[in-house]
């Protein structure tokens, strides 16, 4: 399976999604994006026509739609992420790196009027997807929320659903030790699994609120620092070169995708650049989770 790049469109998978952002030159390595609109001159042709000035100007005026979007999108991220680092996410959390998942549509962020009581259905408030098991939900500032309590010490996962319409999915028991190694490390797998898990999810619930149109998605990781991301225990016990993150905080990227594309499970040509992009701040060019250079997050490894 050919492989989409950290910064190009999909390749011959043909999955018709593309990194809708691009690393500034010279911005720490956080991931937070910025959109590229491809720009063009009179005269460029178009199926073997020259556009016209109104069509260009059209076009112009879409990529400049875009990217302000984006540029919402990257500070609704960042201030996210605040909030969690800072411990004034929706619940507390558990452990000690915390992975957020958020699933944006392009609607979502566009200032809107309330003229009607918002609400989950209750049919729904069963079938949301929180990591691990939900033991308690109820709604709150910003619209419903799903726990999965893990005691006294905070949740080991949550599922915020916004009024927006945005999704944020939350994994805060992706940490831990191994064996007797006593060092924190960050469960890799665990979190590609969580990716597929939740994008599943999001798009199960997209298509029961009737959203449509593009939609964004984005991986964060808190609490990072000083850590190694686990692969195997077998490499982590006789690598001598562990490699450590020195940022707390990466903000991936967003990825445009079709969520109503029925693309078999686990999406790989939708979220492998995700996926590959967490894997480069550990150090790794890739995942290392593959079978027959097929992304396999799914597959026993010792």
């Amino acid at each position: 399976m050919a492989r989409t790049s950290a910064h190009g469109r999909a390749d011959s998978r043909g999955m018709g999604i593309s990194f809708c952002a691009e690393f500034k030159h010279g911005m720490k390595a956080r991931g937070i994006a910025q959109s590229h609109a491809l720009r063009v001159s009179a005269g460029t042709l178009k199926g073997g026509e020259a556009m016209s000035n109104e069509e260009l100007t059209r076009r112009d005026q879409e990529g400049t739609e875009e990217s302000k979007l984006l540029k919402k999108i990257e500070k609704w991220r960042a201030n996210r992420a605040q909030l969690l680092e800072h411990g004034e996410g929706p619940t507390p959390t558990a452990g000690k790196v915390t992975a957020l998942f958020h699933v944006i549509p392009s609607g979502s962020l566009r200032r809107r009027v309330l003229t009607h009581s918002w609400s989950v259905p209750e049919q729904d408030k069963s079938q949301i997807y929180v990591s691990h098991q939900v033991t308690s939900s109820r709604y709150n500032a910003e619209g419903f929320l799903a726990v999965a309590d893990f005691g006294k010490g905070g949740c080991a996962g949550y599922t915020q659903l916004f009024r927006s319409g945005i999704v944020e999915y939350a994994n805060s028991s992706c940490s831990g030790q191994i064996g007797d190694v006593t060092e924190t490390v960050v469960f890799g797998q665990q979190i590609e699994q969580e990716i597929v898990h939740c994008y599943e999810d999001a798009k199960q619930h997209l298509r029961s609120t009737g959203e449509e149109g593009p939609t964004y998605i984005g991986l964060t990781l808190v609490g990072i620092a000083n850590k190694t991301f686990y692969t195997t225990y077998q490499r982590m016990v006789f690598s001598n070169t562990r490699r450590y993150t020195t940022q707390n905080v990466f903000i991936s990227p967003e990825v445009l995708v079709d969520p109503t594309s029925d693309e078999a499970s686990p999406y790989g040509g939708t979220l492998r650049p995700l996926v590959d992009t967490m894997w480069q701040i550990a150090g790794f060019e890739e995942t290392p989770f593959q079978c027959m250079k097929e992304w396999a997050p799914f597959k026993e490894t010792r």
